[in-house]
């Protein structure tokens, strides 16, 4: 193997910060998570092109990086990359690391195919063609490893695994520590893509497992009922309405403003959501709001408004839905946006709730967090919003991280 000192590294690296910054201007995301990954130009003992190691570092032979050209130099960034992003190591578990890197190749390399990059600007290596099978679409790297292990699948004769365990690694805390490192890593890369691009532009992949991280969920009773009250009854307090004790100590103090404001709750009845689910949200609402002395205006909505009720404090949401003073069942198909047109072109009496509540099941195209005219919470029975909203699921896991396993 050629030394390292018979070669030009600070072309190489060069070129490597070349090729990450290029892919950041790309595509933000996947761009940004290359920066994240610790890279080294110096050959290894048996390394021929490019590896991960157990300690999260990523080593480039000299030789190997020398003959790659650009858009090469993409393709092997972003697979090394996210090798590491996908928890290589820590789900490894028992299985044979030979066949499990090969299984872990084939579901990395389709998630960088399915990013259509234009070929002149990343391509594989002509030399080194890449583990890349669309039979494996849509598993993700544990079920790839069964269908390898049971059809005795022998590693490609100019294939060589890029994925090295190093002596004394494979330590659960270790394992920890790198999924840690690399689940911050992409919820920075997460971060820094959505300053210019839209929740829809990551792939489809990245806001599976990023959404959960950017939108942690807590027991949604709790959190219902800390938005509303944090909302609507808040901690403003007034002197005209002096504080019970008042009297008691001799002094006026201010007592606790009492909200007259009202509150919009707007009902997604197109039939995706179930009757326990509107059972139960509506059920926990109305025991908060009877705490609260605010007016109600009931929407229910799929493609268009259907119905439409100002409840006194006090009066029953689910009274008035069990008697069918208002329909809940629409007409079909779910479009969010006629909740806006309704609240910002209705005119007379009905005043413009300053907070509102929508219930969904999230299986829908979302304007914009900032298209709606207040200040809004979606409790979902499905599918999570952009993290640009403020949500809350029901029938969801509520865990606060989900594993990347599932890829």
């Amino acid at each position: 193997m050629i030394g390292s000192d018979k070669h030009d590294i600070p072309g190489l690296k060069a070129k490597l910060f070349k090729a990450r910054t290029t892919l950041v201007e790309m595509e933000p995301f996947l761009g940004s998570l290359t920066l994240h990954l610790p890279v080294f130009i110096e050959p290894r003992p048996g390394l021929e092109t490019a590896c991960v190691t157990s300690h999260g570092e990523c080593f480039f032979d000299p030789g190997f990086l020398t003959r790659l050209d650009l858009p090469s130099v993409r393709a092997i960034l972003l697979h090394e990359t996210l090798h590491l992003a996908l928890d290589v190591f820590a789900r490894q578990d028992h299985r044979h690391p030979i066949l499990w890197n090969m299984a872990h190749d084939y579901a990395v390399n389709l998630l960088i195919e399915a990013a259509e990059f234009w070929d002149e600007f990343l391509h594989w290596p002509t030399a080194f063609p890449p583990l890349l099978d669309p039979v494996y679409r849509n598993l993700n790297a544990e079920q790839i490893y069964e269908q390898l292990v049971d059809a005795l699948v022998e590693p490609p004769p100019d294939w060589t695994g890029d994925v090295i365990e190093l002596p004394g690694s494979g330590q659960g805390n270790q394992e920890e520590a790198l999924r840690e490192r690399w689940r911050d890593a992409m919820i920075q890369a997460a971060e820094e893509a959505l300053r210019s691009h839209a929740w829809g532009d990551l792939p489809a992949w990245a806001q599976k497992l990023v959404g959960p991280l950017l939108n942690p969920q807590v027991p949604w009773r709790a959190r219902l009922a800390q938005k509303l009250h944090g909302r609507i009854s808040g901690h403003a307090r007034t002197f005209t309405r002096p504080g019970r004790r008042s009297i008691a100590i001799g002094a006026t103090l201010p007592g606790a403003r009492r909200n007259m404001g009202v509150v919009g709750v707007f009902v997604d009845v197109s039939g995706s959501v179930g009757t326990s689910e509107l059972s139960a949200f509506l059920g926990e609402l109305q025991g908060i709001l009877s705490q609260l002395e605010v007016q109600v205006r009931l929407i229910t909505w799929d493609a268009d408004i259907h119905e439409e009720l100002i409840l006194e404090p006090g009066e029953s949401l689910i009274s008035h839905l069990a008697h069918q003073t208002v329909r809940i069942t629409g007409g079909g198909g779910t479009d969010p946006r006629c909740v806006i047109r309704h609240l910002e072109n209705a005119c007379g009496d009905l005043a413009l709730p300053s907070f509102g509540v929508l219930l969904t099941d999230g299986y829908l195209n979302w304007p914009k967090a900032e298209s709606w005219p207040l200040d809004l919470l979606v409790v979902t029975t499905g599918q999570l919003p952009p993290p640009t909203y403020d949500s809350i699921a029901i029938g969801l896991q509520e865990v606060p991280y989900v594993k990347p396993e599932v890829l």
